[in-house]
Protein backbone atom coordinates (compact mmCIF):
# COMPACT_ATOMS: atom_id res chain seq x y z
CA UNK A 1 0.00 0.00 0.00
CA UNK A 2 1.09 3.54 -0.82
CA UNK A 3 2.53 5.53 1.99
CA UNK A 4 1.93 9.58 2.19
CA UNK A 5 4.72 9.96 -0.62
CA UNK A 6 3.96 7.07 -2.58
CA UNK A 7 6.28 4.67 -1.30
CA UNK A 8 4.65 1.06 -1.36
CA UNK A 9 4.99 -0.35 1.95
CA UNK A 10 5.51 -3.98 2.44
CA UNK A 11 2.99 -5.49 4.73
CA UNK A 12 3.31 -9.14 5.96
CA UNK A 13 0.10 -10.56 7.03
CA UNK A 14 -0.03 -13.71 9.01
CA UNK A 15 -3.28 -15.47 9.74
CA UNK A 16 -3.33 -19.18 12.04
CA UNK A 17 -4.96 -22.05 10.45
CA UNK A 18 -7.68 -22.57 12.94
CA UNK A 19 -8.91 -18.72 12.23
CA UNK A 20 -9.64 -18.99 8.42
CA UNK A 21 -13.48 -20.26 8.87
CA UNK A 22 -14.33 -18.40 11.57
CA UNK A 23 -15.87 -14.75 12.27
CA UNK A 24 -14.31 -11.48 12.38
CA UNK A 25 -11.34 -11.41 14.45
CA UNK A 26 -9.08 -8.92 16.26
CA UNK A 27 -6.34 -7.23 13.87
CA UNK A 28 -2.38 -6.53 15.43
CA UNK A 29 -0.90 -3.94 13.50
CA UNK A 30 3.36 -4.82 14.41
CA UNK A 31 6.10 -2.36 13.97
CA UNK A 32 9.51 -4.08 14.51
CA UNK A 33 12.29 -3.88 16.18
CA UNK A 34 15.95 -2.25 15.39
CA UNK A 35 15.88 1.37 16.90
CA UNK A 36 14.32 2.30 13.62
CA UNK A 37 17.52 2.32 11.64
CA UNK A 38 18.27 -1.21 11.46
CA UNK A 39 16.65 -4.64 10.58
CA UNK A 40 13.30 -5.13 8.93
CA UNK A 41 9.96 -6.74 8.98
CA UNK A 42 10.97 -10.20 7.56
CA UNK A 43 13.14 -10.54 10.72
CA UNK A 44 9.96 -10.81 12.99
CA UNK A 45 8.40 -13.55 10.93
CA UNK A 46 8.31 -16.22 14.00
CA UNK A 47 7.42 -13.64 16.35
CA UNK A 48 4.32 -12.36 14.58
CA UNK A 49 3.65 -16.08 13.58
CA UNK A 50 3.29 -16.95 17.76
CA UNK A 51 1.19 -13.75 18.08
CA UNK A 52 -1.18 -14.83 15.56
CA UNK A 53 -1.43 -18.16 17.29
CA UNK A 54 -1.25 -17.13 20.61
CA UNK A 55 -3.65 -14.17 20.72
CA UNK A 56 -5.95 -15.61 18.32
CA UNK A 57 -5.64 -12.49 15.51
CA UNK A 58 -4.75 -11.35 12.40
CA UNK A 59 -1.07 -9.79 12.71
CA UNK A 60 -0.41 -7.43 9.92
CA UNK A 61 3.99 -7.17 9.90
CA UNK A 62 4.49 -3.43 8.53
CA UNK A 63 7.97 -3.09 6.56
CA UNK A 64 8.65 0.59 7.75
CA UNK A 65 11.21 2.32 6.07
CA UNK A 66 14.25 2.91 8.51
CA UNK A 67 16.82 6.00 8.85
CA UNK A 68 18.75 7.83 8.27
CA UNK A 69 17.69 7.64 4.83
CA UNK A 70 14.52 7.99 6.19
CA UNK A 71 13.75 10.84 8.36
CA UNK A 72 11.44 11.52 10.38
CA UNK A 73 7.87 11.68 10.57
CA UNK A 74 7.91 9.51 6.92
CA UNK A 75 8.77 6.08 8.93
CA UNK A 76 5.57 6.71 11.05
CA UNK A 77 3.71 7.62 8.50
CA UNK A 78 4.72 4.26 6.81
CA UNK A 79 3.27 2.73 9.48
CA UNK A 80 -0.28 4.92 9.90
CA UNK A 81 -0.76 4.20 6.04
CA UNK A 82 -0.79 0.32 6.46
CA UNK A 83 -2.65 0.58 9.93
CA UNK A 84 -5.81 2.85 7.61
CA UNK A 85 -5.44 0.22 4.86
CA UNK A 86 -6.67 -2.49 7.37
CA UNK A 87 -8.82 -0.41 9.09
CA UNK A 88 -10.47 0.05 5.16
CA UNK A 89 -9.91 -3.61 4.24
CA UNK A 90 -10.42 -5.28 7.17
CA UNK A 91 -13.42 -7.44 5.75
CA UNK A 92 -10.75 -9.12 3.13
CA UNK A 93 -8.60 -10.40 5.95
CA UNK A 94 -11.71 -10.90 8.35
CA UNK A 95 -10.72 -8.68 10.52
CA UNK A 96 -13.47 -7.09 13.15
CA UNK A 97 -12.23 -3.10 12.19
CA UNK A 98 -13.47 -2.26 15.66
CA UNK A 99 -10.88 -4.52 17.44
CA UNK A 100 -7.82 -3.24 15.55
CA UNK A 101 -4.58 -2.86 18.04
CA UNK A 102 -0.82 -0.93 17.52
CA UNK A 103 1.74 -2.52 18.09
CA UNK A 104 5.91 -1.93 18.37
CA UNK A 105 9.09 -3.76 20.16
CA UNK A 106 11.97 -1.17 20.48
CA UNK A 107 12.48 1.15 18.16
CA UNK A 108 8.87 -0.03 16.20
CA UNK A 109 7.51 0.86 20.02
CA UNK A 110 8.88 4.73 19.08
CA UNK A 111 7.24 4.44 15.76
CA UNK A 112 3.93 3.18 17.31
CA UNK A 113 4.22 6.33 19.61
CA UNK A 114 4.70 8.73 16.81
CA UNK A 115 2.21 7.17 14.53
CA UNK A 116 -0.50 7.49 17.54
CA UNK A 117 0.81 11.12 17.55
CA UNK A 118 0.15 11.61 14.30
CA UNK A 119 -3.58 9.70 14.65
CA UNK A 120 -4.48 11.58 17.25
CA UNK A 121 -3.39 15.30 15.59
CA UNK A 122 -5.64 14.60 12.51
CA UNK A 123 -8.32 13.07 15.23
CA UNK A 124 -8.65 9.80 14.11
CA UNK A 125 -6.98 7.80 17.22
CA UNK A 126 -10.70 6.91 18.02
CA UNK A 127 -10.11 3.81 15.73
CA UNK A 128 -7.71 1.73 17.20
CA UNK A 129 -8.44 -0.23 20.11
CA UNK A 130 -5.28 -0.27 21.84
CA UNK A 131 -1.73 0.28 21.62
CA UNK A 132 1.16 -2.18 22.87
CA UNK A 133 4.41 -0.68 22.98
CA UNK A 134 6.48 -3.37 23.83
CA UNK A 135 10.64 -2.28 25.94
CA UNK A 136 9.90 0.79 23.88
CA UNK A 137 12.67 2.59 22.54
CA UNK A 138 11.52 5.85 24.41
CA UNK A 139 14.49 7.26 26.15
CA UNK A 140 17.81 5.91 27.16
CA UNK A 141 17.40 5.84 31.01
CA UNK A 142 17.88 2.04 30.98
CA UNK A 143 21.93 3.22 29.97
CA UNK A 144 21.91 4.79 33.23
CA UNK A 145 21.10 1.76 35.60
CA UNK A 146 23.74 0.14 37.95
CA UNK A 147 24.29 -3.40 38.24
CA UNK A 148 22.99 -3.34 41.94
CA UNK A 149 19.79 -1.64 40.91
CA UNK A 150 19.25 -4.04 37.85
CA UNK A 151 19.73 -7.31 41.15
CA UNK A 152 16.58 -5.43 42.86
CA UNK A 153 14.08 -5.91 40.36
CA UNK A 154 15.14 -9.23 39.75
CA UNK A 155 14.79 -9.89 43.43
CA UNK A 156 11.28 -8.01 43.58
CA UNK A 157 9.77 -9.40 40.30
CA UNK A 158 11.24 -12.26 39.11
CA UNK A 159 13.70 -12.98 36.19
CA UNK A 160 10.63 -13.77 33.61
CA UNK A 161 9.36 -10.29 34.09
CA UNK A 162 12.17 -8.67 32.70
CA UNK A 163 12.19 -10.90 29.60
CA UNK A 164 9.71 -8.81 27.96
CA UNK A 165 8.29 -6.08 29.92
CA UNK A 166 5.45 -4.01 28.13
CA UNK A 167 3.66 -0.93 28.74
CA UNK A 168 0.06 -1.77 27.34
CA UNK A 169 -2.23 1.40 26.45
CA UNK A 170 -6.24 1.27 26.60
CA UNK A 171 -7.46 4.21 24.45
CA UNK A 172 -10.59 6.08 25.44
CA UNK A 173 -12.72 5.48 22.26
CA UNK A 174 -16.49 4.55 22.21
CA UNK A 175 -15.98 1.03 21.17
CA UNK A 176 -13.06 0.10 24.16
CA UNK A 177 -16.22 -0.46 26.72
Amino acid sequence: MPSSDGYQVEVFVYTPKSLKESKPVPAYVWAHGGGAVISEAKDYHKNCCVIAVNLNCVVFNVDFRNGPETKCPQNQKDYVAALKYVLQHGATYNVDTSKVCMAGISGGGWIVSGAANLLAKANELHKVKALFIHTGMLSNETSYLKREDLTVYERDWGNQDLVMSSIYLLLATDHAK
